[in-house]
This record gives C-alpha cells, structure tokens and sequence, in this order.
C-alpha cells in the first residue's frame, strides 16, 4: 500500500488514508496540493491490477490493466476531514506527475502520456466521450480538471518533459521544463539550445486556459529533475520568478538583454525575471578552484 497522513500544527494525527495494490502491482504518490478550501488532492502511477484509491468501502475506484507494462497516472482528491471525493486513472500516463490548484479550485495535472497505438492511448476524458492528444508518444501533457474531477481542457508539450508548475497572483500558469525543440499543442513552437546539446531549462507562461504568453529558455538541466516533488523556481508578490538551473552553455537571449555566464567554475544559476519574462539579475554558485 501507499499511504497520505495528515498532522495537525502540533504533529498530532488527524486522519489517513490509503491505496491498496494487488499482487505483483505498485503505486505511489509524487506530488500534494491543496485548494482553497483546504481539500487535499495527490497524484501518483499506478502499474498492474487491483489498485483501489478507495479502499474498504462500497465504491472502490480500481485500475486494472490486460497489459503488464502499462501505467497510469493518478489524482485522488479528499476534504479536509479525510473524505473521499473522488479518484481519476488516466491509462498510459507516464513520468512523475505534479498537481497544482488554482485560485478557482480547478485541478492541474502534468505528466507524460501513451500516444503509440489504439486502446492503449491516453484517454484524458473520463465521462465516456474522447479526449485523445495529437503530439508524440512521451509527450508532456497538462491536464485542467474542474473540482469534481471532470475534464475543462487538456494540452500537449511535445519534445521534453514539465519539471513543475505554479500559479501566479493573476492567475496565469508558469510552467517548468526542459526540452529542445519544442510544440506546444501546435498553437506555438519554441526552440531552446541553452544546454549547448539541443536542449536546456526552460519557462512557459500561459493564462488560465493555457493559451501561451511567452516563453524563455533559461539554462542547462536543471538541478532538481530526479526529485519526486521539487521546486525549481517560485513567484514573488509582483509575480516576478526567481528560479535555479545548472551553468548554460551557451548564452541566453532575454526579452531585454543577453547574459552570457561564462564562469567554468559555476555549477548552479538563480535568475530572476520580470511577470514578462525581462532579465532581472541574476546570481551564481561555484566550486573551489583547486587548480
């Protein structure tokens, strides 16, 4: 079994909850979040048969899969007090997934998706009608759920992964990744070579419908990918971002200005940058010089 508690200010027990998984079957949990109401939504993988995010009770929510090497992502959203609202699986989601709310309560969810062949897709619609994304198998995806779980919109990244995702004080949805060239739900495109390999970090800002703002490359891979729940940048009270990434290798273009650290020592970068994404400042971490 995975396993959420919940603790009061003081670390005294309030409630817990579990998934139970079957035989030769695994779950877990990668990301929390919490919306205003203080209902608490998880997401995890699942892999194999008998995985119930409502166990012990009358209306279990069970994946099941007739493929052995299939996963799929999870949500499962509780109150405050522990009861369960309701538990989404989405077949074929891959990666680690992260979940965010907004100032509306509407869910976020990111991941990697099956896009291979038919019955295995990722169905993003679970009311019985399709929702099927068109980018390469593996592709990122964002998925906008309403607070009782039902689909408002899903959108595809197609050539890297989301790192993390946050909403700003307006509203609008900042998106962490990495990825070269990039397609964004064929509305936009985007190429980034700051990792001097075809690739590097990168930030996406969208509103609340995931129409895209702009975009930024920022630096090369970024430091916090192999965390299951990390935080690679946040947002200030002027929904200025400040975020970390290994040395760039190669310059980087800001809407304002380009900033070429070229320092061998660096091992780490904080930038910031304005709510449109114009070079702030910028700070850097190194190593000794044992030469």
């Amino acid at each position: 079994q995975c396993f959420l508690v919940k603790l009061d200010k003081n670390k005294n027990y309030l409630w817990h909850k579990t998934i139970s998984i079957g035989l030769n079957s695994e779950a877990s949990i990668f990301s929390i979040a919490i919306d205003k109401s203080e209902n608490v939504i998880i997401a995890g993988t699942a892999l194999g048969n008998n995985i119930n995010l409502n166990p012990g009770t009358a209306t279990p929510v069970l994946y099941n899969t007739d493929n052995n090497l299939q996963n799929a992502i999870f949500v499962n959203k509780y109150s405050k007090d522990g009861d369960f609202i309701y538990g989404n699986f989405y077949k074929g989601g891959m990666g680690i997934p992260k979940v965010t709310v907004d100032k509306n309560s509407d869910v976020f969810l990111v991941g990697q998706y099956h896009n291979y062949f038919a019955g295995y897709n990722t169905d993003f619609d679970l009311s019985g009608q399709d929702f099927y994304l068109n980018g390469a198998h593996g592709s990122a995806f964002i998925l906008k759920n309403d607070g009782n779980g039902n689909i408002i919109n899903a959108k595809f990244l197609q050539g890297g992964r989301i790192e993390a995702i946050q909403f700003d004080n307006d509203n609008n949805l900042v998106i962490f990744g990495n990825a070269g060239q990039i397609n964004y739900n064929n509305e936009a495109s985007f190429t980034n070579e700051t990792n001097g390999t075809g690739g590097g970090d990168f930030i996406l800002k969208t509103n609340a419908a995931m129409a895209p703002i702009w975009f930024q490359p920022i630096g090369g891979q970024d430091i916090y990918s192999f965390l299951y729940d990390s935080k690679p940048f946040d947002i200030d009270s002027d929904n200025s971002i400040v975020v970390s990434t290994t040395r760039p290798a190669k310059p980087i273009t800001f809407q304002n200005q380009t900033v070429n650290i070229n320092e061998p020592l660096t091992r780490a970068v904080l930038f910031k940058v304005d709510q449109d994404g114009k070079y702030l400042w910028h700070s850097t971490v190194q190593q000794a010089d044992r030469s």
